[in-house]
């Protein structure tokens, strides 16, 4: 197996782990009273962070990912955002 092939794979394992934690985290943001169009934001935007950012050029799982918001928010994010528009 490569290179890419290899990161690929663990790139499918944690998206998978990544669902596990987002399913959870609706869960929670549901029971507070959340609303369906707000839950589903705030979960989108975590998935953005846990299943782009952090497996963006090396594979980091999202409970290892909290040192780079930071970078996220700072940069990346942002560029994102101003692509999309």
């Amino acid at each position: 197996m490569n290179e890419y092939e290899d990161y690929e794979k663990q790139c499918k394992i944690l998206r998978k782990e990544n669902q596990v934690l987002l399913d959870e985290f609706s869960a929670w943001l549901e029971s507070k009273g959340l609303k369906p169009k707000t839950v589903r934001k705030h979960c989108d935007n975590v998935s953005f962070f846990i299943n782009d950012f952090l497996l963006y050029s090396e594979v980091i799982r999202a409970v290892d990912g909290a040192n780079h918001v930071g970078m996220f928010l700072s940069y990346w994010f942002i560029s994102a955002i101003l692509v999309q528009s």
